[in-house]
């Protein structure tokens, strides 16, 4: 059988774990209101808010991953419909970004492809990465900018 249809089989057991509407998110807006630490950018969504990357989880062969699912300002999931299958759509395309980058995030070089044991172990990650982050307002960059001239 074909790989991929061994991943998406897989990940049927956990997609509901995925919420199951993405609409929970406040739409990205094109705005860009600063940046982290690793050099992505963070754009500022519809209710004010802020987000860079919005890290999803998936099983592949009993390793639980997480991974960006927005690229270029855009989250993949508000680009299909808020149905199952526009979940499922969405989770294929961000597993095939995945694989093509052998587990490494294309806009910031960061490696994601060493998995986690279980999604209580890759939950608790993601909520200390989104903690730990040094996010950087538009403000503070032209601090850095006038400083440096």
């Amino acid at each position: 059988m074909d790989k991929d249809y061994n991943a998406r089989r897989e990940l049927r057991g956990f997609l509901p774990k995925i919420p199951k509407s993405r609409r929970a998110f406040s739409p990205v807006t094109d705005f860009i209101r600063g940046m982290t630490s690793e050099g992505r950018n963070i754009y500022r969504n519809e209710d004010r808010t802020g987000s860079s990357e919005r890290l999803t989880g998936f099983e592949i062969d009993g390793r639980e991953y997480l991974y960006p699912s927005m690229f270029g300002g855009k989250d993949l999931f508000e680009q299909e419909p808020d149905t199952k299958a526009g979940r499922d759509a969405a989770m294929d395309k961000i597993i095939s970004i995945f694989r093509k980058n052998r587990g490494y995030d294309p806009e910031t070089n960061i490696y994601y492809g060493k998995g986690f044991s279980s999604p209580e172990k890759a939950n608790a990650f993601a909520k200390e990465r989104s903690k730990g982050h040094r996010k950087y307002q538009l403000s503070d960059l032209l601090e850095v900018i006038k400083s440096s001239q």
